[in-house]
């Protein structure tokens, strides 16, 4: 176990976590209208309603005291400028986009739990620790759907372009993906 994070950080990461999954339920809940392909189209409103309810998981830790729960559901502004990078990008991405940023978000929310769990303090996080693990159980499984989308024909997603582009490393999705768990610990 590293350095456990003080309340305050403790406080400040969980609702990191509560807001990233209100990003991701916000962005592909409002995408996936537009989908084509069926199997996409399902994993990926699957995927939004499970960063639903991981995003009400992670609220109900948030303290209520002064100055309140809402105030520290919030990213640091280098974040939130990328998430809404994405959020845009998913607007008219095609499916295999889609789904590479889905899977990159993911990836960076279970990062960011673990390291939440490694670090929260022995009695007073057990809670915070049962949520992550739940939450990890829960973002595993989203990965494995995810993951089986891309593998069943042995590529992206039927019906997707070339996704070479959102690899780039200054692409949206390279920049995420660059991201871990210390840079948005150090952020906050």
């Amino acid at each position: 176990m590293r350095t456990p994070l003080s309340a305050p950080a403790s406080a400040r990461a969980i609702g990191l976590c509560c807001w990233l999954e209100q990003q991701m339920f916000m962005a592909l809940g409002g995408r996936v209208v537009d989908l084509e392909d069926p199997e996409v189209k399902l994993t990926m409103l699957e995927v939004a309603e499970h960063a639903a309810w991981r995003t009400q998981r992670w609220y109900e830790l948030l303290p209520t005291a002064p100055p309140g729960a809402d105030v520290l559901v919030a990213a640091p502004p280098s974040v939130e400028a990328l998430l809404t990078e994405i959020v845009d990008v998913l607007g008219t991405a095609p499916s295999a986009e889609v789904v590479l940023l889905a899977e990159a978000l993911l990836i960076l929310i279970d990062v960011l739990t673990g390291d939440l769990a490694d670090r929260s303090a022995p009695l007073a996080g057990a809670s915070v620790r049962r949520i992550c693990g739940f939450a990890r159980t829960d973002i595993a499984a989203d990965l494995e759907r995810i993951r089986d989308l891309t593998e069943a024909d042995g590529g992206p997603p039927a019906g997707s372009a070339d996704a070479g582009s959102a690899l780039e490393p200054g692409s949206v999705l390279g920049r995420l993906r660059a991201l871990s768990a210390e840079d948005l610990l150090a952020l906050i």
